[in-house]
């Protein structure tokens, strides 16, 4: 984008420094959902614990369980963010 310099560039790198773990928890279900191997259940377990979710649930229910002290599912969560990013790109 900086070689680019597009007009809203201090936009754009201000939406990309949001404080969210979405762009790089969400990768570990995308793999897993498109590969199911033991590495990619392994690292849905390791994202699910660093939510205080319990690792020995199914990826879909990790997605859908309430992170410690959130009142809505992870996956709520990750949609909240991305979309605060987008907006902040607005």
């Amino acid at each position: 984008m900086r070689d680019l310099r597009p007009s809203n560039l201090s936009t754009f790198t201000t939406a990309l420094g949001y404080s969210t773990n979405v762009f790089s928890d969400l990768p570990a279900f995308r793999n897993y959902f498109a590969h199911k191997g033991k590495g990619t259940a392994i690292s849905v377990q390791n994202v699910a614990r660093r939510y205080a979710v319990p690792p020995g649930l199914r990826p879909s229910e990790i997605m859908l369980s309430l992170p410690a002290g959130r009142p809505q599912s992870l996956l709520m969560d990750w949609l909240d963010d991305i979309r605060n990013v987008i907006e902040l790109m607005d």
